[in-house]
């Protein structure tokens, strides 16, 4: 192992490729296999795999709305330290006796 001062290391790199996803593509292909299974007999209820997308949906849609609410407490924190601000600078700052 030989150690150098001045020989920094290369960062690792990180390949991302992103995926798409298209809604309406997704559900025009679980209306075809749903219309498919009811030509052939089979039950139209839906397959495991419909099953578990729609948790996900559930999940993701779930957490948009958390993300949301601590947003409006993030500024409602913001609004009250600013009223206490503006209080305690006028209490100690003014010339108004009370």
């Amino acid at each position: 192992m030989r150690l150098s001062v001045f020989n920094i290391r290369k960062p690792k790199r990180f390949d991302y490729t992103p995926r798409y996803y298209d809604e309406r593509k997704e559900n025009l292909e679980q209306r075809i296999a749903q219309i498919k299974r009811e030509m052939d007999g089979a039950s139209p209820d839906y397959d495991g795999k419909d099953a578990l997308r729609g948790r996900i949906r559930q999940a993701w849609n779930l957490e948009k709305e958390r993300k949301s609410i601590s947003w409006k407490s993030n500024v409602r924190v913001f609004v009250i330290a600013a009223i206490l601000f503006i209080a305690f600078y006028i209490f100690f700052y003014s010339d108004i006796k009370f």
